[in-house]
This record gives structure tokens, sequence and C-alpha cells, in this order.
């Protein structure tokens, strides 16, 4: 007895002895090294088995693709079952007794958070192929590794797939736990950048009941929103949908999307759940096809319904890929890492296999973590590529539940979005939608209930916006522009939606509060929305979304008209005294100009001295009228007079212009400008809320509040020296109206203050916004329209009532060009004719002083001009038949008549054809008389 027990012992010795050997990679020197792994799997669900067969498929075809390996990786298998605790004991067991090196599985993400924890305190890497719950990635669990998709890249799809169809409203129905949550924030961050919200969401427990889950359908059916987003374990789903059917929700006009959690085991569901699920869209990764996924495939299903006989599963599904692609990702890190080392314990504890107070770690895990972390390889599923211990997003599919099968009908990527092919951008098509339709679901219901419009109550003020009287053609109590506007655009819209005004009165049918208690009500929820002439403020867009505005954004003032053309002499107004002054002037030197021009050779401009004169003042100024009847023989007069004729033309039509407006508009405002009104201490009148006043800085004491046009106009009547106001500031519309029945009297002032208009108040992402300002945007000019039909013209229409006065500097130009022209021509002319004569009349003026020189060459300038010839002058005239006459030169002879100098000075020589005779005139010191000799007849 005494010898078995010592054998026993020496057995037991040794197999614990063989044990060890073996954890510490203890070999002969031809086998490889086995590292122990822990693979923690629900052995009761289909997806745990599936799972077990494709990581033991992948053991074996690893190590016959690579025989010359040094180590090997050596399964220890635990069921967890649906169990948090099972689970976190499956994995004490594996770490403290069996020394795994790393464990793989942990089906749901409430398991891999457990379990996670465990392996960060002793260095044993976690990896999940199945755990997609967002937050298990974090700083407090740096040994778990994740070799699926986060679910966080699910929300940006889906986000995409509703951009894509225009909805604006999505309910997503989710079940409490990490895995239901997680998705959540990711999906309403999503959905707030393409402009989408959520109303509601449904969250379901998973062991609720058949009528729980009923009544929470129900509940979600009375809402308008048609869109679910369904996230939700493959278990709960099942009976999720064959309730929805019963529900009538799986009919024409919803639309359901699933994640693919959900989805992802669609051929295990029986045929009552698939048909259930008709016209179903759902986001699954997308695995490339390939022949290596073929073979694998094939490979499989032979395998599995070897080991599992009485299962009919189509594929192993993307989890049962990923498991795959794990292993060889897990013993390719091992063999780089080259392994060999133990899980160290903590010594002198308890001997139990799941003692919480006894943990060892890994003097392995760091580097295997490191290495693992980062696998990049070409497998089963495609591009398997981890990055900082995640599973790296190659895009989505999109899949189409049809009869029995799942159509692809798109792709999801980041650099397409929702498209057709994976290479290039396309709409998706050929959708079959719940209720066996291809007719695309709007998204909303609006004939659930109807909506409840306030609308502000107005007591005398400016019922031509808002009106509470009873309507016959409408057969309502609410009428007015805004409610004719938004009728209007709701009635373009392409969906119906009831509605009813309710007004916001008191029991005294009195308004309850102010405009900013109104808005606010749609905030409470106690209204859908507010029509009216609500302005759209940054306050108030804190807490509501407002419509593009229906109105001419802005504010104006209005003040009192005040005539302003009290003298008789009002058509100097249009010009500056400066440029009457300078106007003048340039007539009579033009006039004088020309004058002197034409002098020697047009007798329009000889004769007595006073006939000149007024031909010089009367060919001036009748060019005002374009009515000179003088004949111009100079070319220089002729190109003097061109310039100066546009010159008159130019002024004269700004004057007439400018004299126009004068006219037209025969008042002017007092002041344009706010702050001089606020510096003279006058009041400002306005309607509705003050705080759109702020930025001038107005004493309360100086404000008053008007409702009407009534008030307006006794307000403005008084001014605020008696109690009135000098003038009032409000919205443009407001404005408008107000002038429409007494623009004879006001007009519109100054500059416009920028305010947004008037729009629509719905709630915050409410999905009308965006449709009624599409509405609004196309129906501008009709609602424009509608506001001015009623308006008598008046001639202060203009939005500031002023005239602009003309001055020199708006002409100088003009005057400068003109006058440099004339002068130039002038002297050219002079320079001409003494050039001419200089030789014959030279002697005779040379001995004289400068001044007697140039009265000489007047006098000569004026004699041989003029014909003004005196008896006691004494010269040599030649004398033709016809009677013309030119100043005699000695060289006359031995040139031509007419000279390159006589045809630039405007003369035209001798007439062809004619006689000469020579006489002699006297020319004495005294221009008493002239004496002339005809020498021919001597």
């Amino acid at each position: 007895m005494r010898i078995y027990i010592h054998l026993s012992v020496l057995l037991l010795s040794l197999s614990h002895g063989l044990e060890w050997a073996n954890a510490n990679g203890g070999s002969t020197s031809n086998s490889p090294t086995t590292i122990d792994v822990g693979v923690i799997l629900d052995m009761g669900s289909w997806i745990g088995n599936i799972s077990w067969s494709c990581i033991s498929m992948a053991i074996d075809d690893f190590y016959a693709a690579h025989p010359n390996y040094s180590t090997r990786l050596v399964p220890h298998r635990r069921n967890s079952g649906d169990d948090v605790v099972s689970a976190a004991s499956a994995a004490l067991d594996l770490i403290n007794n069996a020394r795994v090196q790393a464990i793989i599985g942990l089906q749901t993400s409430l398991q891999a958070k457990f379990v996670a924890e465990l392996g960060t305190k002793a260095q044993v890497p976690i990896i999940s192929f199945s755990a997609t719950c967002p937050y298990l990635s974090s700083p407090r669990t740096p040994y778990f590794v994740r070799t699926a998709l986060n679910d966080s890249t699910q929300a940006t799809a889906i986000a995409g797939l509703i951009h894509s169809f225009a909805w604006r409203e999505v309910i997503p129905i989710f079940e409490n736990s990490d895995y239901g949550n997680g998705i959540l924030s990711f999906l309403n961050d999503a959905l707030q950048e393409i402009g989408a919200h959520i109303p509601h969401s449904s969250m379901i427990s998973v062991p609720a009941t058949d009528d729980r889950i009923q009544e929470e359908l129900l509940n979600l059916k009375t809402r308008r929103t048609r869109v679910f987003i369904v996230h939700v374990s493959h278990s709960l789903a099942y009976r999720l949908f064959l309730k929805a059917k019963e529900a009538d929700m799986m009919s024409e006009g919803y639309a359901w999307i699933m994640t693919y959690g959900s989805t992802a085991y669609l051929n295990l569901m029986d045929s009552s759940t698939i048909d259930a699920m008709q016209g179903v869209l759902s986001i699954n990764p997308y695995v490339h096809e390939s022949k290596k996924l073929d073979n694998f495939k094939s490979r499989w299903k032979k395998r599995f319904y070897q080991e599992n006989p009485s299962v009919k599963a189509a594929e192993p599904g993307v989890f049962g890929l990923w498991a795959y692609d794990t292993v060889w990702a897990l013993a390719m890190a091992v063999e780089s890492a080259g392994m060999g080392g133990s899980i160290n314990q903590k010594p002198n504890m308890a001997n139990s296999t799941t003692d919480w107070f006894r943990l060892g770690f890994s003097s392995n895990g760091p580097k295997l973590l490191e290495l693992i972390s980062n696998t990049k390889l070409s497998g089963v599923s495609g591009k398997f590529h981890l990055v900082d211990g995640q599973l790296e997003l190659t895009g989505f599919e999109i899949i189409n539940v049809i009869g029995s099968r799942r159509k692809r009908i798109g792709f999801w990527t980041s650099g397409y979005g929702i498209t057709k092919s994976m290479d290039f951008k396309a709409s998706l098509s050929g959708i079959v939608w719940p209720g066996d339709t291809m007719i695309e679901p709007k998204g909303l219901d609006w004939q659930t209930s109807k909506q409840r419009i306030g609308i502000p109550v107005k007591s005398g003020g400016f019922s031509e916006f808002i009106n509470q009287e009873w309507n016959p053609l409408t057969k309502r109590n609410a009428s007015g522009f805004s409610i004719e506007v938004f009728d209007m655009v709701m009635a373009s819209l392409p969906y119906a939606v009831p509605y009813e005004y309710i007004p916001y009165a008191d029991a005294k049918g009195r308004m309850k509060g102010s405009y900013d208690d109104l808005v606010y009500e749609v905030y409470l929820k106690n209204f859908d929305a507010v029509v009216g002439d609500v302005t759209i403020t940054t306050n108030r867009s804190v807490y509501v979304d407002f419509t593009a505005p229906y109105t001419e954004m802005g504010m104006s003032m209005v003040v009192p008209i005040k005539n302003d053309r009290k003298s008789a002499m009002f058509f100097f107004k249009p010009l500056t005294t400066s440029l009457w002054l300078v106007s003048g002037a340039f007539f009579i030197f033009i006039g004088f100009v020309v004058w002197a021009l034409e002098h020697g050779n047009n007798e329009e401009f000889k004769g007595p001295l006073r006939n000149q004169v007024g031909t010089v003042f009367y060919f001036s100024f009748s060019t005002l009228v374009f009515a000179h009847r003088e004949k111009l023989l100079g070319n220089f007069t002729r190109v003097v007079v061109v310039v100066w004729v546009f010159v008159v033309f130019i002024l004269t039509s700004s004057y007439t212009a400018s004299l126009s407006s004068v006219l037209t508009v025969q008042q002017s405002t007092p002041v344009t400008d706010v702050n001089e009104i606020i510096r003279n201490g006058g009041s400002i009148g306005y309607m509705g809320d003050s705080s759109m006043l702020g930025q001038w800085k107005i004493h309360k004491s100086k404000l008053k509040a008007y409702n009407s046009t009534e008030e307006y106009d006794g307000a403005l009547s008084k001014g605020s020296s008696e109690g009135g106001v000098s003038a009032i500031i409000a919205e443009i519309p407001c404005i408008e109206v107000f002038l429409s029945k007494l623009c004879h009297k006001y007009v519109r002032a100054g500059p416009v203050y920028r305010t947004d208009g008037f729009g629509f108040v719905f709630p915050k992402g409410s999905p009308l916004v965006p449709d009624i300002s599409i509405a609004i945007l196309k129906m501008t000019g009709d609602i424009e329209q509608m506001l001015y039909r009623n308006r008598t013209f008046c001639p202060n229409d203009s939005s500031m009532a002023t005239s602009e006065i003309l001055s020199l500097d708006d002409f100088w130009g003009l005057f400068l060009t003109a006058g440099i022209l004339s002068t130039a021509a002038l002297a050219i002319s002079m320079v001409c004719f003494v050039y001419d004569r200089w030789h014959f009349y030279g002697a005779r003026i040379d001995g004289t002083s400068i001044s007697g020189r140039l009265v000489s060459i007047s006098k000569l300038y004026g004699i041989c001009s003029s014909f003004a010839i005196r008896k006691s002058e004494q010269s040599v005239l030649r004398l033709t038949d016809e009677g013309n006459a030119g100043c005699h030169n000695d060289d006359a002879e031995q040139r031509s008549p007419s000279s390159p100098s006589d045809r630039m000075c405007g003369n035209s020589g001798q007439a062809e054809g004619t006689t000469e005779r020579d006489i002699t005139v006297h020319i004495q010191d005294q221009p008493a008389s002239v004496e002339i000799v005809d020498e021919t007849s001597q």
C-alpha cells in the first residue's frame, strides 16, 4: 500500500512537470514551441459554433501553409454561454491555469468589457472579432484588440444612406446594452452633419416580452417619422420584425435600416422571420470577392456540415471570416515575437481555478500586443489591416432583403459616400421597399395629427399681416399677408400637412405675452410652429429654427415730409453757385473766341461795335438750345464750336435730370440719421421689441412703442416737441404698409439697417424648415406682389427722398478741355495773321514800344478785317471785281494766291478769274480818314 502511494505521488509529480514544461515551451529540438491561446465563445449559439469551426480551421490552414514555423498555437476553448460572469470566470481560468498568451472570442461587447480589464492587468491581449461597441477601445484597456469594425464607422455610412434619400427624421431602435447604446451618440452626430435629427429614440431590453415589444412599436406608429434604424442583437431582431409586421409597420411608406450585427447571419433565420423583413436595408462590411474566399467557403461548408449536420448555414458570415483572419494574424505575431515565456503567478495564494485574488501576468504580453496591433495581411475577408489595435475600414455594402436572399444594391466608401459601384459615383436604384413596392418612402407621415400653428393677436395693429376676424372664404378665424404666404407655401409642398391656427390669446382675447414668449412656446412644444410678423433674431434662433425670410430684410426709418420748394428761384437749385458762375464766364469766353476767329472773313460778325457785341452774346447763349444760325467759315471756329456744343449738351442734360428730380421729389427729409435725432433730443418710435434698437443706445425715455398705422400717423404728426416722435424705426414690410396709406405725408429715409426679416418659426431640427425655405425662395416674386398689391403710387416711392446737387467738381474736366482748345485755336489764328503780314507792316511797327506794337497790331487787325478804312490812312489794297479785299503784300506776285498760312488761318485766297486794281491808301499818324487812289487809272 505504501509503495502504491509513493508511485501515485511520483506519477502526479511527473505529470505536473510535463505540464509545466509544455507551458514554458519546452520541447525537443525537432518540434515547434506550443503557445497556449484561450478561446471563449457561447457554444450554445450557432454564431459560437460557426466561429469555433472557423478558428480551428484557421489553425490547421495556417500551419499547413507554414510547416517550418517554430511556434504553434494550441487553443483552449471555454464556453461562456450568454453570461458575463461565466466569461470572466473562463478568462481567469485560462490566465491562471492554462497560462495562455492571448484570448480570442468574447462574442458580446459586455463580455469583452470585463475580460479586457483582466487582460490589461495580466498583460494578456484580449482579441475580439465580434465586440463592436465603440467604448471598448479606451486608454483603460490597452490590451484590448478589436479585429472587427467599430460601430462608429456604421454611423457615418447610415447617415450617408439617410442623406441620399433626403430623409430628415429617423428613429433609432436599440437594445438596452453596451452594444446597443454605444452607437447612439455617434449616430446622432453623423445625422446632425447632414441636417437630419432624431426626434425620438426607442430602447428595448433584451429580455423584453413580445407584448412589451408590440407596445413600443404601436407607440412609434403614432409618430410621423417612418424611418427606423435597428441596432439590436440578432435574437431580438427576429422578434422585433415579427411584431412589426403584425402592427402593419412593414407596409408601404415605411423604411427600415439594420446594422450588420443583426443581418450577419440572416441565413440562419427561419422563413417567417425572413418574410417579415422584406424590403429592409442593411449596412454590411464589404468583403472583396476572391478565389481564396470561394475556396475557404467551399471547404468550410463541408467541414461545418460534418460537425453540425442539422444546421443549414449557407456561409460563415463576416464574423466567421474575421475569426479566421484573427487566428492567422495572431499566429504571425507569435512567430515574429519568438515567444517561449510563461505566465508568472503571484505566490502563496489559494489554489482555486477562478480565484479573483490570484492573477498572474505574461512577460511576453507587451511585445505580442505591439506586433498584433499593427498586423497587415490579405485574408479571406479581404484587406485585413489593424491600426492601433482596430480593424481598418475598407467600405460597406448596402443590402436589400428581397425574398429569401440578400441583394446588393450599392456601397458606401469614405471617398464616394453612397454609390452604386465601389469605383465610381452613381445613385442607388432597384430597391424593393416594405410593402413590396419600389416607391421611395417620404420618411414622414403628417396625417397622424394636425400641426398646431400659433399666431399673434393684433389689437388694432398691423392687421395686414395677421387678422383674427372670421374669413368666410377659408372658413377660418385667421387671415392676412403672413397667413396667405404660409397657406400658399404649404400648398406647394409635395406632401400634405394638416394644420390649424391657434391664437396666442388669454381668456379676454388679448395677446397672452410678447413675441418672445410666443416663440418660446414652440420650444416648450405647446405649438408646432408660429406664423406671423415674427422677426428672425439671433437670440430666438438659439432654441427654435426659422425658415428663410419671406419679406424684405432690414429695418428703416420713416419721417414726415418737409416741403423744400419755398423760393421762386428754385430752378437755380440743381447747380451750385460756383458752377453757375463758371458756366456764364465760359459762355462769354467762347463767344469772344468765335468772334475773334470769324471776324476777319465772316460778314455776319462785322458791323458796328454794338452789333458785334450783340452777335457775340447771342451766338454763345444760343448754343444752350442749339439755335445758333450764323454760318461759320473758319476750321478752328468749327472745332471750338463742336467741342463747346458737346460741353453744353452734357451740362444741360445733367441740369435737366437734376431739375426733374427736384420737381418730382418736391420734398426732402429733415433728418436722415438716427444719431442726429438722438443728439437733438428727439424721440423715436418703434413697433414690437425694442431690443432691436440696442445698437443706437437710445435712452428708454426717448423710446415710444406703437402698434398701428393710426398711432404712427399721430405720433409723427405731433413731432417730438408736442409729445410725438421725430421718426419711427420698424421693419421694412411694416413701413411699406404704412406708406401705402400715407405716402403723401411721410417718406422712408436713411440707410437700411441689417435684420433678417420675418420668418416662420419651427422646433429645432424640424424637417419642414428646409422644404418651406425652398418654397419661399421659389415664390419670392409672388410674395412681394401679395404684400404691395394694394399700394397706391406715390411720387416719393424712392427709399431716400433727396436729390443730387451738381457742382463744379463734376464738370471741371469738360471746362478745362474746352478752355485749352479754344485758347489754342485763338492763339494759333493770331500767330498766323501776324506772320502773314509782318513783312509789310513790321518796319512801321518795329520802332515803337511793346504796348505800342500791340496797339498797332490791334489796329491793323481791325482795319484789315473790317474794312473800316479811314481817309487819313494810306495803304495799298487790292480790290477784286467782286468787291473782295485783302491786305497788300509786296511779294504777293511771288507766291500763290492761297498760301499755306492763308489756308491755316481760314482765308480762302483769291477767287479764280477775278481782275485786280491797285489803289493807294495814305496812312497818317491820326486815323482820321482814308484816301483811295486808283493806280490803274493813272
